[in-house]
């Protein structure tokens, strides 16, 4: 689809937040830069109270040459938004996003989104893959989920740039080790509790 016709396709608010932060003088990189991602993945962590894996975890990731790092700046300079994304088959997918939270009236996140989708549609992706979303269904043209999900303020922030939620098969653990995988088990349940 085109720019107009995605657009239009969006919640009123959405589209209204990415013209916000295209009026506020956003700047757009595609420069990789681990530090600028990892410090705001950091204070998206923090703020949002996740458990962040090893930093060596991301940067293997965010340095691999399929992976395209865009970075959102705020008019002064400094960044306030930054993402990974990569491109496998027919879609282009988001791995990764961090903001700064006390810059969040510039809505860089959704202006770091809509790049990305027409960076995806720009190197012939055919679909952009927002990559997870609380559980739900489709309930004629809704998606019903819970609202006190973990993930219900990302779904509704993701559901708002229009497209079609789909179900694909969950993640699930091959055990090679059965004795390690007990442990790993018990420390996860442990950190849980922390």
């Amino acid at each position: 689809k085109d720019a107009d016709k995605l657009l239009a396709e969006m919640h009123t608010k959405t589209r209204y937040n990415i013209r916000v932060a295209e009026r506020k003088g956003l700047k757009v990189s595609y420069e990789k830069n681990f530090s600028i991602f990892w410090e705001l993945l950091k204070k998206t962590g923090e703020r949002d109270q996740f458990t962040l894996h090893p930093q060596e975890n991301y940067e293997k990731v965010m340095a691999d040459d399929s992976v395209q790092q865009i970075t959102i700046f705020s008019p002064d300079g400094h960044p306030i938004a930054s993402g990974g994304f990569i491109g496998f088959g027919d879609r282009y997918y988001y791995l990764y996003g961090a903001l700064d939270y006390e810059e969040r009236q510039l809505m860089a996140p959704y202006l770091l989104q809509w790049t990305a989708i027409q960076q995806g549609k720009k190197m012939g992706y055919k679909y952009y893959d927002f990559f997870g979303i609380a559980p739900g269904e489709m309930k004629g043209v809704e998606y019903v989920y819970d609202s006190k999900h973990l993930y219900a303020g990302i779904t509704r922030f993701k559901l708002g740039f229009g497209g079609v939620p789909e179900n694909a098969p969950g993640t699930f653990d091959l055990v090679i080790d059965p004795g390690k995988y007990r442990i790993y088990k018990l420390l996860h349940k442990l950190r849980k509790l922390l």
